[in-house]
């Protein structure tokens, strides 16, 4: 497996050299941004830099999506959950 993580929140994995199905994680808070690094979270910038390194992939065929999150901000989960949509096509 491949680790394309740019947060330790948030990671794509992926089997490379041959077709394979990517991992997405997202863990803690969703948050506005990071400007408090006091707290560990997600927020819509890491989620659509994990997303583009997915589709950027060309061995990735399909995504799966795990969330460990107790919430938070309810417009950056909204801003993640249409880039989500957005990817599909």
């Amino acid at each position: 497996m491949v680790n394309t993580s740019k947060s330790k929140n948030s990671n794509v994995s992926t089997n490379s050299k041959k077709p394979s199905i990517g991992i997405i994680t997202v863990r803690g808070n969703v948050l506005d941004d990071l400007s408090d690094e006091s707290e560990a979270g997600i927020t819509p910038a890491i989620a659509e830099s994990q997303i583009r390194d997915a589709m950027e992939d060309e061995n990735i065929k399909g995504v799966v999506v795990r969330i460990d999150s107790p919430g938070g901000s309810a417009l950056s989960s909204e801003l993640i959950y249409h880039m989500f949509m957005e990817s599909k096509s």
